[in-house]
């Protein structure tokens, strides 16, 4: 629908007119016996801005209460329709009988299955390639699949297809099921005011969101923030928190270490500031504590101390909608500044990352201080500043925090985040913090109610008496 012909359009729509997977999603709502579609592209003028931004901000709400959502999942576009040619029988288990373990004569029947069936069939599809798709996924109560192969069904409590129409069997779901990417609208809440589960807490849920989305594709990389505005603002309500630019205020400024993975690049247009994953084309990694991790989920929580003081952020708009496009933004940060460099010989072994080395301290190890670097060939140029923003220990002392270029106006840019370990994260810390660490007796025992709340995370981030001669503010635009 555009502006010349929206008139045209609102007096009646000849069906014949519609493209061929248009044409057949109005077949199967009809076999529903429903009398409502809504279809992205004839619901929203294409060519205003102004109604674009109204109804994509109403996104949310438009999956979240639909019945099901049609998805043509096999059809690279809007001609291929829903409906291919199958073979039912080409995809049914092979059925085996074979001698039984015993030292009998008895055998028997098992069935040869491909583990790789739902991710090789399903997640592998055109559509499942596009970022819009993640969160009308994550949105839609039921989700039906019309796949080249079969059809495929989605809802939060199973995962099938025509020949597995029961569920799907876990054995063939190694990756789990998508929707389990966020559990629910009440479980969040309810891990932030008691025991905190792995797979609950509101920075895993992120981290899996996150990652879902950075990787899939988008033909206009201006929908970057855009395209997630719906999961986010049904999060914003059910983590009680303000996103920002794609972080969590809550969360800050933990959040401000993202990872940027080496496929990864620097867009080439302004988008949004350094400090933002959405300054970046492709698949980032959120934060998420160290004991909260997936392959960590067998660690007690331990405590999270923030070691760098936010003192302000703000973004500027192009406009008045919340998904007017970012014109600038920045943050100020209070810590230990500490100058750095590392060899061009590490970077030109290819990848993202390099050593990084601070005058005047020797680590156990060369990566003792390890920098993960934002976009491509960063990682060359040689000297910059890092500043830890936070610190965890297991067994032994982990910091994280960002890595810097500055410019001669004396503002900073953010181009990469770094991990430190053992000595190398006590040495960046200030003469402060370290006398507070010290003086923790038992360090290792905090809630983990303080873990994942941002605002509270530690005694180190509330306290913010004497400011610390050896700390710097510094801007990050």
């Amino acid at each position: 629908m555009l502006k010349e012909n929206s008139d045209e359009l609102k007096a009646g729509i000849l069906i014949d007119h519609l493209p061929q997977t248009f044409r057949d999603a109005v077949e199967v709502t009809r076999k529903f016996n429903i009398h409502y579609l809504w279809i992205d592209c004839l619901c929203i003028i294409q060519d205003s801005t102004d109604d674009w931004n109204k109804e994509a901000l109403q996104m949310s709400q438009v999956y979240q209460h639909a019945i099901c959502n049609i998805a043509a999942t096999g059809a690279v576009d809007s001609t291929k329709g829903l409906f291919f040619e199958k073979n039912l029988h080409l995809l049914r288990p092979c059925k085996v009988s074979i001698r039984g373990r015993q030292a009998t004569t008895d055998t028997e029947t098992v069935y040869i299955v491909d583990p790789n069936f739902w991710y090789g069939r399903l997640e592998e599809a055109p559509l499942i390639q596009r970022a819009w798709v993640v969160q009308e996924r994550l949105l839609a109560k039921r989700v039906l699949h019309f796949n080249r192969d079969q059809l495929y069904w989605e809802c939060q409590q199973t995962s099938a297809c025509e020949i597995f129409p029961a569920a799907m069997p876990k054995c063939m779901m190694f990756e789990g099921k998508f929707k389990d990417i966020v559990p629910n609208t009440g479980i969040p809440e309810a891990a932030s005011k008691g025991p905190i589960s792995p797979l609950t807490s509101r920075e895993v849920i992120w981290r899996r969101v996150l990652s879902s989305y950075s990787r899939a594709q988008l033909s206009n990389p201006n929908d970057r923030e855009a395209a997630l505005s719906g999961i986010m603002k049904v999060l914003e309500g059910v983590f009680d928190d303000t996103c920002i630019a794609g972080l969590w205020r809550k969360g800050l400024p933990a959040q401000l270490a993202w990872n940027a993975l080496p496929s990864a690049t620097s867009t080439s247009t302004y988008r949004a500031p350094s400090w933002s994953w959405l300054s970046i084309d492709g698949e980032i990694e959120a934060y998420a504590p160290l004991a909260m991790k997936e392959t960590d989920g067998g660690h007690l929580l331990q405590p999270r101390y923030v070691v760098a003081e936010l003192k302000h952020i703000a973004i500027t708009r192009a406009g008045e909608s919340a998904l007017s496009p970012i014109t600038s933004g920045f943050i100020r940060l209070r810590g230990m500044l500490h100058p750095v460099t590392w060899g061009k010989d590490h970077a030109a072994r290819g990848g993202n990352f390099a050593g990084l080395y601070v005058e005047g301290h020797q680590g156990d190890w060369d990566t003792d201080i390890l920098g993960y670097f934002d976009g491509s060939g960063l990682a060359a140029e040689g000297s910059g500043w890092i500043m830890q923003i936070f610190v965890e220990r297991k067994s032994q002392l982990y910091g994280y925090g960002l890595v810097l270029r500055r410019y001669p106006d004396g503002v900073f840019r953010r181009i990469g985040y770094f991990e430190s370990d053992y000595s190398s994260a006590w040495y960046l810390l200030s003469k402060r913090h370290q006398a507070m660490m010290e003086g923790e007796k038992n360090f290792s025992e905090k809630s983990a109610a303080e873990v994942v709340d941002g605002t509270s995370s530690s005694s180190l981030q509330t306290e913010s008496a004497s400011e610390d001669d050896e700390e710097q503010t510094i801007a990050i635009i």
